[in-house]
């Protein structure tokens, strides 16, 4: 017996990708048994394995790893029927009366925060916690129809609204399903019919974002220290195209080239598209505010607790600053947050009519379609004129004024 694992491209696309099969091969015979589908850009064609964007990497790459394995021995090689040459090689699945839900569900949501995928893991977790609050131990086999039913009825009862009710379900149903394609479990579909009694309005959510007049007021008002520091990575966040927290916190100073700084989305994982910006005047006057030479600009702790610590500090100085300041946001005034400072410059930009393929290069969102790879870019010039113009802080022909000497010596 031989066997190998192969995404057929030849068998054309489909909605979920192309097949991924496990092939046997035995005296010239041949039996093929599809693992799941990969699209071209989450596939090594070199290595025929996953890459680290696949939906089901962290289950998919041990296993075929593991069928490898089983296949260069002698107890694989000797056998002589293609059923037990499949049995072989994959697991069964293990035993479901021993395996807890909640123990796999913080397996995924350490997986997700160790992959930078930070929202998704917390909604992982305020998930798990909502329904640990009902039944604190659960085993895959008694995550049944009639237990969910009345979790649900449990959540109302507390006063959920019936939108998070539902997101709690599409969660648990997540992390069901990674187990499922994990061979941890058996799919016995407990979230079948899980929201078909809870009725929910999808309206299209605008972004929220503050305009000029208010960066300016939060740009030059006294506060007290912690606040200030909170609200000035808030403003570098919007100076710098609107970067996501996570990518200011953890920023290098290897990051820092010919008056430019360098980013790659964390959310794109090894795909990541590198993108650099102009660093104006008032960001560098703010790193050089709390920066420093070591490896990382900023010396708060580096780890995934820190993060989150500061992160949540951050969110409630943010708060009171703007019932401070009676700050309000646009179309619709809810809560100041970290976002609010990306959804800002994407939303002015829309208003200073740059165009969308240059805010979308700004701003490290390339699509991953093919015709990326050979879109052109702008020119350097291009689009340092539309940063500025969206910070609102230099004339387009000032732009060569912008470059400062900084305190440390980054560039």
């Amino acid at each position: 017996m031989k066997a190998t694992v192969k995404l057929y491209v030849t068998d054309g696309e489909t909605a979920a990708g192309f097949p991924i099969k496990l092939i046997i091969s035995h005296k010239r015979k041949h039996r093929r048994k599809i693992l799941t589908h990969s699209s071209l850009i989450d596939w090594d064609s070199g290595l025929q394995l996953p890459r680290s964007t696949h939906v089901d990497f962290d289950s998919l790459y041990p296993e075929i790893l593991n069928m490898r394995a089983k296949a260069v021995k002698m107890d694989f090689q000797k056998l002589e029927d293609f059923d037990q040459a499949f049995e072989m090689l994959q697991d069964a699945p293990r035993k479901l009366a021993g395996t807890n839900f909640f123990t796999w569900g913080d397996r995924c949501v350490k997986l997700l925060q160790d992959q930078n995928k930070e929202g998704n893991a917390q909604s992982y977790r305020n998930s798990l916690d909502a329904l640990a609050r009902f039944e604190p131990q659960l085993n895959f086999v008694e995550l049944t129809p009639y237990l969910l039913e009345n979790f649900k009825n449990f959540c109302k009862a507390r006063g959920n609204g019936n939108k998070t009710i539902k997101h709690y379900g599409g969660a648990l149903k997540a992390i069901y399903n990674r187990a499922i394609r994990a061979r941890v479990a058996k799919d016995l579909q407990p979230f079948k019919d899980f929201s078909r009694d809870i009725p929910t309005r999808d309206r299209r959510k605008k972004n929220r974002y503050l305009d000029l007049a208010s960066i300016r007021i939060l740009e030059t008002t006294n506060l007290p220290d912690a606040q200030r520091r909170d609200l000035d990575l808030a403003l570098l966040q919007f100076y710098l195209g609107g970067v996501d927290l996570i990518d200011i916190y953890f920023l290098k100073n290897s990051q820092f080239a010919r008056n430019r700084v360098f980013f790659e989305r964390g959310k794109m994982s090894d795909i990541a598209f590198e993108f650099d910006l102009l660093v104006p005047e008032p960001a560098k006057r703010i790193i050089d505010k709390y920066g420093g030479p070591g490896e990382y600009v900023f010396p708060w702790r580096k780890d995934r607790l820190g993060y989150n610590t500061f992160m949540n500090n951050g969110r409630r100085n943010l708060l009171k600053i703007q019932k401070l300041l009676k700050i309000e946001l646009h179309p619709k005034n809810e809560n100041f947050t970290f976002k609010v400072m990306r959804h800002s410059f994407a939303t002015l930009g829309k208003y200073h009519g740059i165009h969308e393929d240059m805010l979308r290069e700004m701003m490290g969102h390339e699509r991953s379609d093919i015709d990326t790879a050979y879109k052109a870019k702008f020119k350097e010039a291009e689009r340092d004129a539309a940063q500025l113009k969206i910070l609102g802080v230099f004339e387009e022909k000032k732009i060569r004024k912008v470059v400062v000497k900084m305190k440390v010596k980054r560039f």
